[in-house]
């Protein structure tokens, strides 16, 4: 979402395409994949990387795993990460890469959706190629 000079990403992802389950984490391999995924998230360049001529600086970001409940003994862990970013132009931005498929091969796609005042877009990320470009779309 842009809004000004503020772009945030945000990130909600299956567990399965993170760390290969979905379920909660209760064995000690399974809680050490969690926590060390989570720590990938910590450097939102494992994830994703802003390209083009403009100056960004990272304001916040919150990362955690949600559990859903969607059945009553079915628990579905999903990662959620977000990144807030002050940018001097964000016009500028042509490029977004997604290192987050080398960080994470479970994961085969990625739809994205960019909400600014121009509207809507949505894009397909694949990780045979990992990068949109949205130049003049946002």
């Amino acid at each position: 979402a842009i809004e000004n000079y503020i772009i945030d990403f945000e990130f909600m992802i299956p567990g399965a395409d993170i760390v290969g389950f979905e379920y909660e984490a209760k064995s000690e391999q399974d809680i050490a994949a969690v926590n060390s995924a989570l720590k990938e998230f910590d450097d939102y360049k494992n994830i994703f990387i802003i390209s083009g001529n403009h100056q960004c600086i990272l304001l916040s970001q919150k990362i955690n795993i949600n559990q859903n409940d969607e059945h009553d003994e079915d628990t579905h862990n999903e990662f959620y990460a977000k990144y807030s970013f002050e940018c001097d132009s964000i016009n500028s931005i042509n490029n977004v890469g997604f290192p987050y498929f080398v960080t994470f091969p479970n994961s085969g796609e990625l739809e994205v959706q960019f909400i600014s005042e121009l509207g809507s877009t949505s894009f397909e990320v694949e990780a045979d190629k990992p990068v949109i470009n949205i130049e003049g779309k946002i």
